[in-house]
């Protein structure tokens, strides 16, 4: 009976921490919001804190040398722009993954709770689109249709995430290229929207952008399976693989004879000796 009810208040306790977080103000990290220690008051703050502002900077001034000279109020709001859909999403995919770590700390869901994040998240969405619409609403509909094709994607991959490998029907090179669809949706999109952004919806940077967002996924998708400092970052060791999230190096395994039935089953059990 004990036992019993101890397991049943640390259920309530992981689930209050799921949904109202640690409590920032009595959580206090080393280097990030301030010289006291303290976090920021919300979690978009919080996770600009990890990867700073104006994340996308080097790539504006390396496509567009002259914008934020010529137009400085543009320049600051495709800064904008791509800082919102960049970070913005990473706070719901941490809570999709129930990560426990970014950047080697703690993700915001889990300070802020994952209703605070979810809900700032669109908060800050909503905020700059309706800035773009305002400002240069050409960006604004950019803007749009970006974040349908992304979300497009996420959803692609959080289906198969749900069914399994039943929902995942392709095979041999048909798989791979069914994959590459998702990720350009769910990556390349974001990088083909910087260069919409830049060029006035113009299509002219689709191509090599694009091919940089595969090329970006891919590297990620093989950081999560071989890379320890990955894996310190993130706090476990192959997410997608526990999270029954497909990535690239897992569908090359899935079409390998040799390979085909242990990824199967370390894919459908999650379990650490898999």
């Amino acid at each position: 009976f004990l036992a019993k009810n101890i397991f049943n208040y640390k259920s309530v306790v992981y689930q209050a921490i799921d949904h109202y977080g640690y409590g920032y103000k009595r959580t206090s990290h080393e280097g990030i919001g301030g010289s006291n220690g303290e976090i920021p008051d919300c979690p978009y703050s919080y996770v600009i804190s990890l990867y700073g502002h104006n994340h996308f900077s080097p790539f504006v001034d390396l496509l567009h040398p002259t914008l934020k000279a010529q137009y400085p109020k543009k320049y600051s709001l495709i800064l904008d722009i791509m800082d919102a859909v960049h970070l913005c999403l990473i706070m719901v995919d941490d809570i999709c993954d129930n990560s426990t770590k970014r950047k080697n700390q703690t993700t915001a869901h889990l300070l802020y709770g994952s209703c605070e994040t979810a809900n700032r998240a669109y908060f800050v969405l909503t905020k700059v689109i309706d800035r773009a619409m305002k400002e240069q609403p050409v960006l604004g509909m950019e803007l749009l249709e970006a974040l349908e094709l992304i979300l497009e994607g996420q959803d692609m991959s959080l289906v198969w995430r749900r069914d399994g490998l039943r929902s995942f029907e392709s095979h041999g090179e048909e798989s791979l290229l069914t994959y590459k669809k998702m990720a350009l949706l769910k990556t390349g999109t974001l990088f083909v929207l910087l260069g919409r952004l830049l060029n006035q919806g113009d299509h002219q940077l689709d191509n090599l952008l694009g091919r940089f967002g595969w090329y970006a996924q891919l590297h990620n998708d093989c950081k999560n399976i071989y890379s320890e400092e990955y894996a310190l970052n993130k706090g476990t060791v192959a997410e997608d693989l526990r999270n029954r999230e497909l990535s690239f190096p897992i569908v090359v395994a899935l079409n390998n004879k040799h390979t085909e039935s242990h990824m199967r089953k370390a894919f459908q059990s999650g379990n650490q000796g898999d």
